[in-house]
């Protein structure tokens, strides 16, 4: 068969590919493609062979378990956002609830109706801490009006001439039965008379006699006093110079012993010592205050110190900043009065 097209002459062939049919989606006798489900849509790619409408899918819809609605898109109530009372807030005003942790009461210093302070009874002041709630005056304290114990005196004695001057105050036994005490002036101005005091403890001490000073004198005075009975243990001696117009001073103490020294439940190591002395109390001791004394062979007290009530077993002296020699310790409470030689090596 031949076909002039356009003048040229052809001939027609059976050819499938042109002719068109079911394989390839064209029909020789239509131009109209064949239908493929594959691209005619269908349920499952989300089209549809007569409408381009998406189909429903629950993942895009929504629901009330994500918090929106198929139906708004308002977010659906959350417990967990609204608030309640355990949180400080409620779910109908945004003012914060009442919490008493906040609020203020008595016993923080602070009220609810008040942003005043309230009261307080230890800044109020009082006689215990020296201050007065009616008066900024601080009260008086026997602690700092000054006493033997802590150094200071109560009495002004103003700077001039020293009124006596000592060259030496001495205490030794005489005999079993009795002390003798012998002190030395270089100078007196004034000088009224001497009174002794004696203590077991050498902190509570009581008069026990008296000697008449020179008054006034350029020379060196000698003097002598003797104590017919002193106490059985351990007796500390001590001079008051007396001057005419009152004023006074003491000496340092001097120790003299009346028996052998026993140191009772009380513990003294090592002995001989290098230095370091341990002192074992036992528990009654350990839970009163204690007077501790270091005195020298001569009988010259050189250091005294108080230990408060505790529960403290053992005391630690230091006595290697003292000369090689014999040594007096004792320690005294309400209930015990302790003393014991001590060798320092």
């Amino acid at each position: 068969m031949l076909l002039v097209i356009n003048g040229f002459i052809t001939s027609a062939q059976n050819n499938p590919i042109f002719q068109g049919g079911q394989g390839d989606g064209v029909n020789n006798n239509t131009f109209a493609q064949a239908g493929n489900n594959i691209f005619t849509g269908g349920g499952g790619d989300g089209w549809n062979q007569v409408s381009y409408s998406q189909t429903g899918n629950n993942i895009f819809t929504g629901g009330i378990g994500d918090g929106w609605n198929n139906s708004t898109y308002i977010q659906a109530g959350n417990s967990i956002f609204t608030g309640g009372t355990g949180d400080g807030w409620n779910t109908t005003n945004y003012l914060q609830a009442g919490n008493a942790i906040f609020a203020g009461g008595a016993g923080d210093g602070w009220n609810a109706t008040s942003f005043l302070q309230a009261g307080n009874a230890i800044f109020n002041g009082g006689e215990g801490d020296g201050w007065n709630n009616t008066s900024f005056l601080q009260a008086g304290n026997n602690i700092f009006t000054g006493g033997i114990g802590d150094g200071w005196s109560s009495t002004y004695r103003p700077v001039g001439p020293i009124p006596v001057n000592f060259l030496y105050f001495n205490a030794q036994k005489q005999g079993e039965t009795a002390s003798l005490l012998n002190w030395k002036t270089s100078q007196e101005i004034n000088s009224a008379h001497f009174d002794v005091e004696r203590s077991t403890d050498a902190v509570n001490f009581y008069f026990i006699g008296r000697t008449t000073a020179a008054g006034n004198s350029p020379v060196p005075v000698d003097y002598y006093f003797t104590d017919q009975a002193p106490e059985n243990g351990l007796n500390y001696y001590r001079l008051k110079q007396v001057d005419k117009d009152g004023r006074f001073i003491y000496t340092p103490s001097r120790l003299v012993r009346f028996d052998i020294t026993d140191a009772g439940n009380v513990k003294y190591f090592p002995n001989p010592t290098n230095g370091i002395l341990n002192i074992e109390l036992p528990v009654i001791m350990q839970q009163e205050i204690k007077v501790v004394n270091i005195s020298n062979a001569a009988g010259i007290v050189l250091n005294q110190f108080k230990q408060g009530a505790a529960s403290n077993q053992l005391l630690h002296l230091n006595l290697g900043r003292y000369p090689k020699g014999v040594y007096f310790i004792q320690v005294k409470s309400a209930s015990i009065n302790s003393t014991q030689r001590i060798v320092l090596q």
